[in-house]
């Protein structure tokens, strides 16, 4: 099903069972309050993982190497050169609960106290979540089009699975690549 996030359509892998559909008749209101404190519970427990793990992430940037955190947390950085096709956004199958995950990191992410971009963090636990896929974490630069704005260059963090970089805005961005030193541009 579409996502709110751009650029990747978010598809989940599991249909609700016939036997948790509602009927209407004898015990429907029990079965669905049941159902409702289930949901509660459920996005409960997600948001505290979202928190624990985008805490740890943010402690993680200040302690570790990039490449030392981002391998830890099962999305490793990549700076190899790779074509990207123009707006590289494709499908992700994921299940109810990761989707779930990254709705809530989602809503985590734009009111996140601590640091003063979230994506870089957001695109570890999101890489994080999403680790059975085999994503990979990209950080890119995009200059600005105008000089006479004097505006700074501004960065962006973004996993890509399969190519497809899973942020819409990525496409604005130059990703960053390792050069060996001494090697010749």
């Amino acid at each position: 099903r579409p996502s709110g996030r751009s650029g990747v359509r978010v598809v989940t892998s599991r249909r609700r069972p016939a036997d948790r559909v509602s009927t209407s008749g004898t015990g429907s209101k029990a079965r669905r309050a049941s159902r409702t404190g289930a949901r509660w519970v459920r996005r409960v427990v997600s948001l505290a993982y979202v928190i624990a793990w985008m805490a740890a992430a943010e402690l993680g940037i200040r302690l570790l190497p990039l490449p030392t955190l981002s391998r830890r947390l099962g999305v490793p950085l990549d700076t190899a050169e790779q074509e990207r096709a123009p707006g590289c956004a494709g499908s992700v199958m994921v299940s109810h609960k990761q989707d779930r995950q990254l709705r809530i990191l989602g809503q985590l992410a734009r009111r996140w106290p601590f640091g003063r971009g979230p994506c870089l963090p957001q695109a570890l636990v999101a890489g994080h979540i999403l680790r059975a896929r085999h994503p990979v974490l990209r950080i890119g630069v995009s200059y600005p089009s105008n000089v006479a704005k004097k505006a700074a260059v501004v960065a962006h963090a973004w996993i890509e699975i399969d190519g497809a970089a899973l942020d819409g805005g990525a496409v604005d961005f130059l990703p960053l690549l390792y050069v060996p030193s001494g090697a010749e541009s």
